[in-house]
């Protein structure tokens, strides 16, 4: 996206973006972006073929599918039910009984947030299990009418991961969409220009949504602009402003430890996130607001510069390439309820260029972890059947 989407921007607009300290590095931005391209394309290029010669290996051999038991979905429906009473009434937890005085507060509130975390999973579990029903009926009738049914449950998902959220995340209801329309164009071969229409156009409208809400603007023409580009698609200046912090402060190497656990659960609360590239990238560009920790993203491959010097500054993309081609390898195999799980981790990879390693971690922990984790159990503890199937 940001090789195609965002140079549009910038042809239409003629300016760069205006969050930059100075322009000193523009030039050098603009070549150390282009290494970084060629890198990614040679990346996409030989593990595309290795990922070819990979699929011709695995047609015609046999493929486990797990049955789930009546009992088991009765009591995870159940869970679901009281998690989401609970998110709606937080302040059933606010009991002083439960917690010392001193830390009431920040007991509640990562105790919430891992009830939080909990219930979208198995949330996540349901519409998959429900989704695969609906494929076994079709297999049976070849009656549209259960294609129709697994679209009206994924846009349904789609508008649970879109509202039970505390903030909307834009890059959520997004990453959640394509992984539910990868998941059904694989169950629904048939059909899928259909189902990709169907549910891409809602959430589309979703994600506009919130991005007016979070602008304040009125009209998609003031949403993209040359800066709101820049910053989320990794553009020339976000770079240059990267560069700029690695010349003009005491970073390196040992930055990368502090955005390592910046966002780690627990772990963060015994780490300077002053020390973090995300914190030092707004300090640098004065966007420092009320003790947060800015408003600006620092792209991917101005934290490989600052982490590896500029020989090494596609390190990372490429790093996120790879991992998600073997997240697309996993998927090539998986079961249907683990290729959803496969789907949404090679998806967030590959966003992983127009954001940044810290955003990247984020979400491992507190969304693809405990996903995959909840995802892997469930399978272990349930009836598995072999079944031949030409892949």
């Amino acid at each position: 996206m940001r090789y195609v989407i965002f140079p549009l921007i910038l042809c239409k607009s003629g300016n760069l973006s205006i969050y930059a300290k100075n322009y000193n590095n523009i030039n050098w931005a603009i070549i150390i972006m282009i290494y970084e391209m060629i890198a990614i394309f040679l990346t996409l290029e030989i593990s595309t073929k290795y990922t070819i010669k990979f699929n011709k290996s695995k047609k015609n051999r046999k493929k486990e599918e797990i049955k789930i038991r009546t009992p088991f979905i009765i009591v995870l429906i159940i869970v679901i039910l009281l998690g989401g009473i609970y998110i709606t009434n937080t302040n059933l937890l606010n009991s002083t009984a439960v917690f010392a005085k001193d830390s009431i507060d920040e007991s509640i509130t990562d105790t919430s947030g891992m009830i939080k975390i909990v219930w979208q999973c198995l949330t996540t579990w349901i519409f998959i299990f429900f989704i695969n029903i609906q494929k076994k009926k079709y297999d049976k009738s070849t009656d549209n009418k259960y294609i129709i049914f697994s679209i009206i449950l994924s846009l349904c998902f789609i508008g649970i991961t879109y509202i039970s959220q505390s903030r909307i995340s834009r890059w959520y209801t997004l990453v959640s969409a394509v992984s539910s329309i990868f998941l059904l164009r694989v169950l629904f071969p048939q059909k899928k220009k259909s189902i990709t229409i169907i549910i891409i156009v809602p959430a589309i409208i979703l994600i506009l949504i919130a991005s007016f809400l979070k602008s304040g603007v009125n009209s998609v023409f003031d949403l993209i602009t040359v800066t709101s580009g820049d910053a989320y698609f990794a553009g020339p200046v976000s770079v240059n402003n990267a560069i700029g912090l690695a010349k003009s402060c005491s970073v390196g190497i040992t930055n990368i430890i502090y955005d390592f656990f910046n966002n780690m659960p627990i772990v963060n609360h015994f780490i300077k996130s002053g020390n973090s590239t995300v914190y030092l990238y707004n300090l640098y560009l004065g966007r420092i607001f009320s003790n947060s920790s800015g408003d600006q993203i620092i792209p991917l491959v101005g934290q490989s510069y600052i982490f590896f010097g500029w020989i090494l500054s596609p390190l990372l993309s490429v790093v996120s390439i790879i991992l998600m081609r073997i997240a697309d390898k996993q998927f090539f195999y998986a079961t249907n309820y683990m290729k959803y799980v496969w789907a949404f981790i090679s998806i967030w990879f590959g966003l992983e260029t127009i954001l940044n390693m810290t955003i990247n971690l984020s979400w491992i922990y507190i969304r693809i972890i405990p996903l995959f984790i909840t995802f892997w159990f469930i399978e272990k503890i349930s009836y598995k059947q072999k079944i031949e199937k030409r892949m």
